[in-house]
């Protein structure tokens, strides 16, 4: 099924640590995967890493999930943890904040990493959500080693342009401030738990408000929810779906980490058509 979708505002970016954008980051999770995720029951579990431990008091040992494959075909191995990690301290990078949360990253074989905190902290794992990984190959061959400037002057950097994640989407095609399509990844190491094999995105402009939408099921934030906009703020990587759900009700529970949850549109969308959809948790 065709998911379609539309929100008052379209992406920044392409680039998974370009900006540290509730809107942009929360779609991003559909394509690219971070090491760890919550699932439906708010529980942390693992995504890229299979475990993790904290081995000394400023070490965590990540072990990473074997055959996992980005959407141009590279395996996900630890090199591209470090490159990830590196990358987010990079001029342009919009996520710095996550980045000081890490003196360093060590490899210790292809499915093993040592992250190093600059002091203790038993939370790090629960900080990661919105730490994407990136092939650190496909980095190097498009122009995108450093994390894109948002504010101008990188347009052309690969990953602000292409995507190449491991989630369960793929970009299908964009157009800047018209639509952006994602295909599903055949692929994906995950169980797929939805029938939906394309997600429409169409971001509402002003000539689009002015437009009839009722008849494709969009639905937008209404401008003048400001209590509505603070909490969906504190949801800085919700899914395609969640985001569509919480848009239905704003009485979603509030607990801190419910305010965090990260599942992607594979676990939530069990059953979409052009007009309606319902989800099973």
């Amino acid at each position: 099924e065709t998911f379609k979708w539309a929100f008052q505002g379209d992406l920044q970016t392409l680039d998974p640590h370009g900006l540290f954008e509730t809107m942009t980051l929360g779609f991003q999770r559909n394509i690219y995967e971070g090491l760890v995720i919550r699932n439906d029951k708010m529980e942390m579990e693992g995504a890229l890493a299979e475990k993790w431990e904290n081995i000394n008091p400023t070490t965590w040992r990540f072990n990473l999930r074997k055959g996992v494959k980005f959407h141009a075909g590279g395996d996900m191995k630890a090199d591209d943890v470090k490159f990830s990690v590196e990358r987010l301290s990079t001029e342009g990078s919009d996520m710095k904040v996550v980045a000081a949360l890490i003196k360093e990253a060590k490899i210790i074989d292809d499915y093993t990493i040592d992250i190093i905190t600059p002091a203790p902290n038993p939370i790090l794992p629960l900080q990661l959500e919105i730490f994407y990984i990136m092939d650190k190959q496909w980095a190097e061959k498009n122009n995108a080693v450093g994390a894109t400037n948002v504010k101008g002057g990188d347009e052309d950097n690969g990953a602000n342009l292409k995507t190449n994640g491991t989630g369960p989407f793929m970009l299908g095609s964009r157009q800047s401030g018209v639509k952006t399509i994602l295909k599903r990844n055949p692929d994906w190491w995950g169980k797929m738990k939805s029938n939906v094999t394309e997600v429409v995105f169409t971001p509402i402009t002003r000539s689009h408000s002015e437009r009839s939408i009722s008849q494709n099921a969009f639905r937008s934030i209404p401008a003048k929810r400001p209590a509505l906009l603070m909490r969906m703020s504190m949801r800085p990587h919700w899914s395609i779906a969640a985001w569509a759900i919480f848009l239905q009700s704003s009485s979603l529970p509030m607990s801190p980490w419910a305010m965090m949850a990260s599942t992607p549109l594979a676990l939530h969308a069990a059953r979409v058509s052009l007009a309606s959809f319902s989800l099973f948790v």
